[in-house]
């Protein structure tokens, strides 16, 4: 018997999120959240103390996502929109703003202060039905947590720093932890929590590494150095797999190595059915910078260009000049391929907080 079938073989469903079969040992790593404590501020002088404590942890958490996005790959650059989307984040009223209110006129400190507000961001998150848009709440999650860290004075574990060729199991990881892989010693990853259209996912995609995600109780039922199959195309990952379960994982890999290959081949021809019927293939969009990958896989056009990301990264109504400017950009890198834009969906079920949007009984109207 070998050593990992010596140990009970158990099997988890997820969801996946980047296709791919590894097999390889398992990395914990910790990206447990931090403790909150509440302290009452006695006087406008501790007031004011905290207040600068916040501040200096905000602009902490600026620098270090603006040397992640700095020291970014080039071959996943056109990423770069997701730690933008999470310093748009770390400037947005309803959670720095609040923040510093809640400290004054509560007299509490950042921690407890930045949890009150990232609470009320949960819940609004909460009843919004686009899965699209409830993804979102894991960046708001994940910028707080970096600003936590700061404000303890914490460091988490680099990704960047592994040497072994692994598979990295975490309650989460953030968009900026899978910016720092060493794609050469990461060889996939999987989380307890996360869904298919989180910045996450995007990330694993972008470098081509397969991940499941949402599989609730990896980080407790996996040990480090275990023995683990994941199958990022069906979700399904083994914990000290045995021999026939690595035999014919091994021939599913290459199965797919040899799809690959094959649709490489012809992703730029035209797609049509056996009968010759011409289909058009087009690509979802919320970003300027994620049409270049849709030109590469040989996508012919947009066909839905989401455009909310325009007035929440802008603090407020972008003019028409810069809406006529990136609309511009991506139909002229798809030229000939139509694009078709979906104009400005907040309301009812999402939300801007910067735009001055007069409240109505019903929004949905």
């Amino acid at each position: 018997m070998t050593a990992h079938e010596s140990k009970e073989k158990k099997i988890l469903q997820g969801i996946a999120v980047s296709p791919g079969i590894v097999i390889g040992k398992a990395h914990l790593v910790d990206r447990s959240r931090m403790k909150i404590f509440y302290h009452y501020l006695v006087d406008e002088k501790q007031v004011e103390k905290e207040l600068a404590r916040f501040r200096e942890a905000l602009k902490k958490t600026e620098e270090q996502l603006v040397g992640l996005k700095n020291r970014m790959p080039d071959h996943i650059k056109q990423h770069a929109f997701i730690i933008d989307s999470h310093l748009m984040i770390l400037n947005d009223g309803m959670l720095t703003e609040a923040t510093e209110e809640n400290i004054v006129r509560e007299k509490i400190n950042a921690e407890w202060a930045l949890s009150k507000s990232v609470n009320k961001i949960r819940r609004i998150f909460g009843e919004i039905d686009d899965e699209y848009i409830r993804n979102r709440l894991f960046d708001v999650e994940n910028v707080t947590e970096r600003i936590l860290r700061n404000l303890a004075g914490e460091e988490q574990e680099s990704l960047a720093e592994i040497t072994n060729r692994v598979i990295i199991v975490a309650h989460e990881l953030t968009p900026c932890d899978t910016t720092e892989m060493n794609v050469g010693k990461v060889m996939g990853f999987i989380t307890d929590v996360g869904g298919r259209t989180s910045h996450t996912a995007i990330m694993a995609q972008a470098l081509e590494i397969p991940a499941v995600v949402a599989l609730e109780i990896a980080t407790r039922e996996i040990e480090d150095g275990d023995l683990l199959i994941v199958d990022g195309t069906s979700g399904e990952v083994v914990i000290n797999p045995d021999d026939s379960d690595i035999i014919y994982y091994q021939e599913k890999h290459l199965r797919h190595e040899r799809y690959k290959k094959s649709i490489a081949k012809t992703s730029h021809l035209p797609a049509e059915t056996l009968d010759g019927h011409r289909v058009a293939v087009r690509a979802n969009i919320e970003f300027l910078e994620e049409v270049a990958a849709v030109k590469d896989h040989g996508g012919e056009g947009i066909g839905l260009y989401r455009t909310e990301f325009l007035y929440l990264r802008s603090g407020g109504l972008p003019s028409e000049e810069e809406l006529f400017e990136d609309y511009k950009e991506v139909a002229e890198i798809m030229s000939p391929d139509p694009v078709t834009i979906r104009t400005l969906d907040i309301g009812g079920d999402k939300f801007a907080s910067d735009l001055s949007i007069t409240k109505e009984m019903n929004p949905a109207l």
